[in-house]
């Protein structure tokens, strides 16, 4: 395993950037609930996007060891974390590369507005707790279309 300190981040600004796809895909495959093929049709949106930061995390070998998929929020002065995946050598390192991807999006080159706060939704709350992320005051909720035919999904 390389020092994790040696690890780099690379965004992807072009749609050319794409050709590492195939050197990332296990990594986009390991997220628990993510939709991999709408997430490979609207891949090329995410690159095209200015607000949006696809970026690859690869060792001094140029080995893909993670990514992150992160977007300014302009509404609410923000950035949203869509996903984030590292090889599994790096995961559980006492939140390591977890400091290091929250640096890193601190640091992007964009108004200090949108540095006061990152925000995720994870299924994985506790875990993130050890690393220092603190349950938001808004909470995510949801509604399901139960009945499809319907204009307006009812929640019963």
């Amino acid at each position: 395993m390389a020092d994790i300190n040696e690890l780099q981040f690379f965004r992807i600004v072009d749609p050319r950037g794409l050709v590492f796809l195939p050197r990332f895909r296990h990594l986009i495959e390991q997220i628990k609930d993510i939709n991999t093929d709408r997430f490979y049709d609207y891949i090329i949106n995410i690159v095209m996007n200015p607000a949006v930061w696809l970026v690859l995390l690869h060792d001094k070998e140029n080995i893909i060891k993670g990514f992150l998929w992160a977007n300014v929020d302009i509404l609410e002065e923000q950035i949203y974390i869509r996903a984030f995946s590292v090889d599994r050598e790096y995961q559980s390192l006492n939140g390591e590369i977890e400091k290091k991807a929250v640096k890193y999006l601190f640091d992007l080159p964009i108004d200090e507005r949108f540095k006061k706060k990152i925000v995720m939704s994870t299924t994985r709350a506790k875990a993130c707790e050890k690393f220092g992320w603190k349950r938001s005051e808004k909470v995510l909720m949801e509604i399901e279309n139960d009945k499809p035919d319907e204009d307006v999904p009812t929640g019963q």
